[in-house]
């Protein structure tokens, strides 16, 4: 989950910090044309960057979850962030 709302964090934490956060966020790319099973299954686009966000936007689209998670952190912990280079998708996103 990339919850962008204060109230889901400290509904789930409470007062705990983690020490270690896994996130696979959407690439802010269509799925259709980027991501298959050799053909096997079609998925569907998700609910949000999937392609129709700005470079600025997108980036901003990422900015508030990783302020909440950096703030529901222990010191020393470990964030694992799935996205690609960004060269990857030069070209497929909007500008």
């Amino acid at each position: 989950m990339l919850s962008k709302q204060w109230p889901a964090y400290s509904a789930l934490l409470r007062d705990e910090l983690v020490l270690t956060v896994f996130s696979d966020p959407p690439w802010n790319v269509q799925i259709e044309g980027n991501v298959s099973e050799l053909g096997k299954k079609r998925h569907r686009d998700f609910a949000m960057a999937c392609g129709e966000l700005t470079e600025s936007e997108f980036t901003h689209f990422l900015v508030l979850p990783m302020a909440l998670f950096a703030r529901h952190s222990a010191e020393g912990s470990v964030h694992l962030v799935c996205l690609p280079p960004v060269q990857q998708f030069r070209g497929r996103v909007r500008h």
